[in-house]
């Protein structure tokens, strides 16, 4: 008696393909580079003079008494980035508000980054990259600044044009390319002010 199989056995079937991780959505490489932005940021530091939001005490005087759970003032950068964040909130994208200092925005760019496509979250930080808070700096995103980090990041071996973070948010170029990049530059142009 032959047998005949209608079917194929089951270890010759086609298997089928496991879904793909949505490319859209951004990785660790996008949390790099703007972790590399808000580095960039503080590592170009302007004058060290008593304007640079640095917390002094007056001795003069005395401390109010209260009930222990009163928190500390903000500073500048870090009110900056609560209205930050509350612009990011508005154009689509829930981002947390932001702990105190550069490290609070840094973390507030993780609990986001894998919740939303690229596509959004370009739209909610472009929108919104004018307040984004400038950690001990004036104005890095000003034209020269910009300039010079197009410069550096060429050297590096990057195809960018004269507005390097528009080229990175785009996906003109790897994230993971442009964060290494940030890395080197932002240590030579610390270095260099």
């Amino acid at each position: 008696m032959d047998v005949v199989l209608t079917h194929p056995p089951i270890f010759m079937k086609e298997r089928k393909r496991m879904p793909t991780i949505n490319r859209s959505r951004p990785g660790l490489g996008f949390v790099a580079a703007m972790i590399a932005v808000a580095l960039l940021a503080a590592a170009c530091e302007g004058s060290s003079d008593a304007s640079s939001g640095v917390a002094t005490v007056d001795e003069g005087q005395e401390a109010e008494p209260g009930d222990g759970n009163q928190t500390a003032p903000l500073d500048d950068e870090d009110a900056q980035a609560l209205v930050f964040a509350e612009c990011v909130r508005d154009n689509g994208v829930d981002m947390p508000d932001p702990g105190p200092g550069q490290q609070g925005l840094i973390d507030a760019f993780r609990a986001i980054e894998r919740d939303y496509d690229r596509a959004t979250l370009n739209q909610a930080l472009s929108a919104c990259q004018d307040l984004m808070p400038q950690y001990g700096q004036e104005h890095p995103t000003g034209d020269d600044w910009q300039l010079d980090l197009a410069e550096c990041l060429r050297k590096q071996g990057l195809d960018v044009s004269d507005t390097p973070f528009e080229d990175a948010h785009s996906g003109a170029i790897d994230v993971n390319e442009f964060a290494a990049a940030m890395e080197v530059c932002r240590n030579e142009l610390a270095g260099g002010q």
